[in-house]
């Protein structure tokens, strides 16, 4: 039997690496100056001397699901590394090999997370940070369906993860100590005063907190619920 592709015509251009849009006067009219804050409905006429449609009311843009190539990847590939040994382990996904499981409120989706713990128990590591979220099934999949009909309907959904088709998580043989946020504050902020560079603050409703360097920033991300404590630590309450 031969096994599902792994590349696909992307369904957002049909492989022509471009998409015909509505053109911008179908929303705004004759207007010379358009406000972008204003409400419009759209589905207007054609404005018939607009310079971008030449009255037909679409125009020609590049397709970004493909990035410009007609084509899309239908993998993923999860990766989890353990720091103290250098031990690897991954895992391939791809249509056929998906093995999804029913979610009462999801519908049917391929279970991640459990494919990482999975991963990290081979390699010995505690990985930290949030779980992958489950990767959902098109709502037409079903295991009923002949072979060539579920395969693409996975490629579809493993598709649209092309954005980062390649995920790598990172973990050691012990979970690290938690970070305290107000004192890793105080650090960076010593740290961006001798660097002459600025801090930022974000928060993210999970996961622990984090920094990491840019070219002009230290940046702290910590949980929403730590924001008291790092106002006292910069002295704003």
């Amino acid at each position: 039997m031969t096994a599902p592709p792994t590349v696909v015509v992307c369904a957002g251009c049909d492989g022509m690496t471009f998409r015909f849009d509505p053109c911008r006067c179908t929303h705004y009219g004759d207007r010379f100056l358009a406000d972008g804050d204003r409400p419009s409905s759209g589905g207007q006429p054609a404005y018939r001397d607009c310079e971008l449609c030449r009255g037909v009311g679409r125009i020609a843009t590049p397709c970004h699901e493909c990035r410009r190539s007609g084509r899309r990847r239908a993998e993923l590939v999860l990766t989890v590394a353990n720091l103290d040994t250098g031990a690897v382990a991954s895992h391939r996904l791809t249509p056929g090999r998906l093995d999804p499981r029913r979610d009462r409120a999801l519908g049917w989706v391929v279970d991640l997370p459990a494919r990482v713990r999975d991963l990290a128990a081979a390699v010995g590591v505690a990985v930290t940070g949030p779980d992958p979220l489950p990767l959902v099934l098109p709502r037409a999949w079903s295991p009923d369906l002949p072979a060539d009909r579920r395969h693409a309907l996975e490629a579809r959904a493993l598709a649209d993860q092309d954005r980062v088709p390649w995920r790598v998580l990172l973990g050691r043989c012990t979970e690290p100590e938690p970070v305290d946020p107000a004192a890793r504050l105080v650090e960076l902020c010593s740290l961006a005063d001798l660097l002459l560079l600025e801090v930022t603050v974000s928060f993210a409703r999970a996961g622990c907190a984090l920094h990491r360097h840019d070219d002009d920033e230290v940046r702290l991300v910590a949980r929403a619920g730590d924001l008291p404590t790092l106002l006292t630590a910069l002295h704003l309450t």
